[in-house]
């Protein structure tokens, strides 16, 4: 693997895949997933070209994986957002993270819930309708 040049910054990629067979098509309810990658990269740009990459590799139409007990394939979806990884909070530095460390911001989402006792449950972890808001209304 090369060496990329420190002044490269990190990257956190919203890449995702869902799951797809007659089943879920029949039904139009779509499982996926969204997995999120750390890439160097120059800039945000091509961020995005390391993700769709990460991504496409990540999609397979094996004929023996199964989701929900049927045969399915899994199908790169595309690349949700690119968000800049943040130094760390507690540092005093304001320049750009060039390294991952303790404390840095490597992404973040913007949720809604309805009602105090949702946002309870969805603190615990526990199942809860959430909207997610867009990404460029934050």
């Amino acid at each position: 693997m090369s060496r990329i040049p420190e002044q490269f910054g990190w990257y956190a990629a919203h890449v995702v895949v869902y799951f797809e067979n007659a089943h879920i098509k029949r039904t139009g309810v779509y499982p996926l997933m969204e997995n999120i990658h750390l890439v160097q990269a120059a800039n945000e740009r091509d961020a995005l070209r390391l993700a769709k990459a990460l991504g496409k590799a990540s999609a397979f139409a094996d004929p023996s994986f199964t989701y929900g007990g049927r045969a399915a394939r899994r199908v790169f979806g595309g690349v949700r957002k690119i968000v800049k990884v943040s130094p760390p909070i507690l540092s005093d530095d304001s320049t750009p993270a060039t390294r991952v460390e303790s404390g840095c911001e490597a992404t973040f989402n913007q949720l809604r819930v309805r009602g105090r006792r949702n946002l309870r449950r969805f603190v615990e972890g526990r199942e809860v309708e959430v909207c997610l808001e867009s990404a460029d209304r934050i």
